[in-house]
């Protein structure tokens, strides 16, 4: 299978905001638009710890 190559343009942004136990944290957005397609993909999530990753 051969790689297929995108032009994507992307925006990211940061807020603070509580959680449901009421701890300050901050709430990332990155919005990736495809150029050809003009589709955009919306990724929201907060800051993690490395030691937080598990790799299968």
């Amino acid at each position: 299978d051969e790689l297929e190559h995108f032009q994507v343009r992307y925006w990211d942004y940061s807020r603070l905001t509580t959680d449901e136990n009421e701890q300050e944290i901050t709430e990332f957005l990155t919005v990736e638009m495809d150029d050809e397609t003009q589709w955009f993909t919306f990724l929201r999530g907060t800051d993690i710890e490395p030691s937080q990753i598990i790799i299968f």
